[in-house]
């Protein structure tokens, strides 16, 4: 959590009392609890406040015991919205594929667009993460993420950051070699998905010349039009000269004149 902003880090119940999760506000300097928060369905064990994470006005807190049955620890994690200052529940984010002894909710990540959530009890505690889309105010599935070398007990998910479209997931109880428990993290990365061309139109828009084009002929002609003179041309006699027209003289042909009587 960062200074100079409210916080709100978790409260791991140890008795049978509801868990909670604390804001605090230090933009004054002086670091002051500004409100008290629980989950609206809250047992005993469910542990909510395991794991927080906090963007601006939106607040994930993981409750990974909680669920339809008090010792099922199939987990939650619950999101809070600010508005006019206080913080209410505003959803319950759980796996699709849920189960009992899942943990899901023992680490949160957020950068304000995607959360990241652990669920370490998977597949016999192998662990797994989900990733959840945030759009609209509204957290959505997208992804589950899990080790590609993984078993059972790595507890993958154990602790999770996410930043600029990489998860980083801890799986601190991995084996590693002959090294039993030594413990592992994992990247991912998340590649932009493709955005599929859209079906042509059936008639494509034509952007209109700024002069008419003229019709073509239908069958070409063999040699290409010349250029059009400026003036037109005289229509051409039916029958052609034998010879051409000799080119006339610059000068006029002189007057002849009489023959001289004797």
């Amino acid at each position: 959590m960062c200074s100079h902003s409210p916080e709100g880090p978790g409260a791991k119940r140890r008795s049978f009392r509801r868990s909670a999760a604390y804001f605090f506000d230090g933009s004054t300097g002086t670091w002051t609890q500004t409100q008290k928060i629980t989950a609206s369905n809250g047992e005993a064990f469910d542990f909510f406040g395991l794991a927080v994470a906090l963007v601006g006005n939106t607040a994930l807190v993981g409750a990974d015991g909680a669920g339809s049955d008090p010792f099922s620890n199939q987990g939650l994690t619950y999101a809070f919205t600010n508005s006019g200052g206080t913080w209410s529940e505003t959803q319950q984010l759980a796996a699709g594929d849920g189960q009992s002894s899942d943990s899901f909710g023992a680490s949160v990540a957020f950068d304000g667009n995607t959360a990241l959530i652990g669920a370490t009890g998977v597949n016999n505690f192998q662990g797994a993460a989900y990733v959840f889309d945030y759009s609209g105010g509204t957290f959505t599935q997208v992804k589950k993420l899990t080790a590609s070398d993984g078993g059972e007990g790595d507890q993958f998910g154990w602790s999770a950051a996410y930043s600029n479209h990489t998860a980083l997931v801890g799986a601190y109880q991995a084996t590693v070699g002959k090294n039993v428990r030594q413990g592992a993290a994992y990247f991912f990365e998340r590649t932009a998905t493709p955005t599929p061309t859209p079906s042509p139109t059936p008639t494509p828009t034509v952007t209109p010349t700024p002069t008419v084009t003229p019709t073509p002929s239908v069958t070409p002609s063999v040699t290409p039009t010349p250029t059009p003179t400026g003036t037109p041309t005289p229509t051409p006699s039916v029958t052609p000269t034998p010879r051409p027209t000799p080119t006339p003289r610059s000068r006029p042909t002189p007057r002849p004149r009489p023959t001289p009587r004797d």
